[in-house]
């Protein structure tokens, strides 16, 4: 709003520094107001198609091959809602570029102020990607993770640490993402993930290449009660961010290297969840089970993923949850 006020009534624009000239003036209110119900709209139709692109077969499973083949089912659906959903977006696009162009050629006749009103709808390309409970939840919206993950990326650079495979915790971490692969795994991982040895190299590599960037956050300084989530990743200009929502540490020296041999397996799991659904397009469901390929398990049991106890640890609003469905 304030932006607007500034261009209406001639004063400085910070951030729209090209608006400050008559030259440009027009074309970028066009532009602003191109972007603004642009993002209105992404915002009304995002809510309501996360539940449908997120609904499962309501199959009873007979089998593995039964699961293979509703697994297939549950992917032709969610593919056709995908096309149907991106091929009614873009004639919108296309029509909201003609209507602007069409205002510009009408009232704009200068031809390089005509350059600029598009620039802004690159903002518009970051996926945003979660973790922190067993299911999907549809009121976790791309706007309410963006605003989750940009509140997060403000907070001070003293407070947050960048987890690099070179120190500590990131050693301990690329440890477990090489080593873990290879030793036991339950028979259910294994044929669930037939090939979980070349997906965790594959997201080793993309973190050492620096294709996948990891930081810790404190939770307190995020969320103002329970934290909604253990993870948040966007996906943008092919880099993934992941931050990992960390508690306090403690100053018992045992107790905080159990926080740090806790925290690497945290992050061995986000940087597998984040890169299976970001890079290698796994559903939500999927990218949290992709977890269990870098869990330690014993003979005859599944363990649960570290992340999923610490969310259980500190959200009473799980617990809850769990005590109430028995989920």
């Amino acid at each position: 709003m304030d932006k607007w006020v500034s261009l209406l009534t001639g004063g400085a624009l910070v951030g729209l520094s090209a608006a400050d000239s008559s030259r440009y003036r027009l074309s970028v209110g066009f532009g602003l107001s191109y972007y603004l119900i642009a993002a209105v709209c992404l915002d009304a139709v995002a809510t309501p198609l996360w539940p449908i692109a997120n609904k499962k077969t309501s199959t009873r499973i007979k089998s593995l091959e039964h699961l293979h083949d509703v697994d297939v089912i549950d992917v032709k659906a969610r593919r056709k809602v995908y096309w149907s959903n991106f091929a009614s977006f873009f004639l919108m696009h296309v029509w909201g570029v003609a209507i602007m162009t069409a205002l510009l050629w009408a009232f704009e006749g200068d031809e390089k102020a005509t350059t600029l009103p598009p620039s802004p709808g690159k903002d518009q390309t970051s996926t945003f990607y979660y973790s922190g409970s067993l299911w999907a939840s549809p009121e976790l919206s791309q706007r309410t993770l963006s605003a989750i993950f940009e509140k997060a990326s403000r907070v001070p650079e003293e407070e947050r640490l960048r987890v690099i495979p070179s120190s500590p915790p990131g050693i301990e971490a690329m440890r477990i993402l090489t080593t873990r692969a290879k030793v036991f795994k339950s028979s259910a991982v294994q044929a669930a993930f037939p090939l979980g040895t070349q997906m965790v190299k594959v997201a080793s590599r993309l973190w050492h290449d620096g294709e996948v960037i990891v930081e810790l956050v404190p939770a307190r300084l995020v969320f103002d009660h329970d934290p909604l989530l253990t993870t948040i990743s966007r996906e943008s200009g092919g880099v993934t961010n992941v931050l990992v929502f960390v508690g306090h540490e403690s100053n018992h020296p045992e107790k905080r290297m159990s926080d740090v041999s806790k925290t690497s397996q945290i992050v061995a799991e986000a940087i597998i969840q984040a890169t299976s659904q970001a890079k290698l397009s796994f559903s939500y469901d999927q990218s949290v089970l992709a977890e269990l390929t870098v869990t330690p398990h014993s003979t005859g049991r599944l363990a649960v993923p570290r992340g999923l106890i610490h969310h259980m640890e500190w959200s009473s609003a799980e617990r809850a949850r769990i005590i109430r469905t028995g989920e």
